[in-house]
């Protein structure tokens, strides 16, 4: 503010400008909203990107077109001029900014996603599946576990024998999969039948390794007897 004006070398830049701020237009009440603006389309994972990081958006937003409002303090996500998430900018590089009711929401759609297909499967192994999770829950008995014991039920012993198994359950008032289980077991003990075995090689903790077998030894062997032969 103290060098020499430019157009007027006699006078300050300080001098200048104090002479032509009475002539100046005041500020407007409203300041300027200097945000930057981008539209963007959210793929399968729920995470938008802006500036080099991804900020998390609801599940429900997944495959859907938002627009991102940033300044220099915040990232907030419009969905139709609705703010859906708002985070705190981020000047890093690759970081995954995360707010916590947006993880568990989508933790727990994916539970209920899990659950919704395992039902989906016994109701078309056995219909009367329905009735019984229906009254399963009434009783209070939780509607993931009864549907994770109903379907390992169902791999062991089949379709046939689980559907008579589920129906004989509700003509007894039993709506429950460990009563499934047993009358699936005493019908099978019944029948002098070995109980079943499942072997899952698919699980996740189980790391199968199948060494390939060497062939040394046996050549070792056929080499001695060759050799036994060439003597005799």
């Amino acid at each position: 503010m103290d060098r020499r004006c430019p157009g007027d070398t006699s006078r300050t830049v300080r001098e200048v400008f104090a002479e032509e701020q009475p002539q100046l237009m005041a500020l407007p009440d409203n300041p300027f909203a200097a945000e930057e603006k981008l539209a963007v389309s959210v793929d399968k994972t729920p995470f938008v990107r802006f500036d080099l990081n991804d900020y998390s958006v609801p599940h429900e937003y997944v495959r859907s077109k938002l627009l991102i409002v940033a300044n220099e303090q915040q990232v907030r996500v419009l969905h139709e001029h609705k703010q859906v998430a708002c985070h705190p900018r981020h000047y890093g590089k690759g970081e995954q900014i995360v707010q916590a009711e947006h993880h568990e929401a989508l933790v727990n759609h994916k539970r209920q996603a899990k659950s919704h297909n395992g039902q989906h499967r016994l109701q078309a192994a056995c219909p009367q599946t329905e009735v019984l999770l229906q009254q399963a829950v009434e009783r209070g008995h939780p509607l993931a576990t009864t549907v994770r014991l109903l379907l390992q039920s169902l791999d062991d012993y089949g379709s046939q024998a689980f559907c008579q198994a589920v129906v004989k359950a509700l003509a007894s008032d039993s709506p429950h999969a460990n009563a499934v289980a047993q009358i699936l077991q005493c019908e099978r003990e019944k029948q002098h039948l070995p109980p079943p075995l499942t072997i899952s090689i698919n699980h996740p903790k189980a790391k199968l390794q199948v060494p390939t077998a060497t062939l040394d030894r046996y050549r070792s062997l056929i080499t001695e007897d060759e050799d036994s032969g060439e003597d005799e």
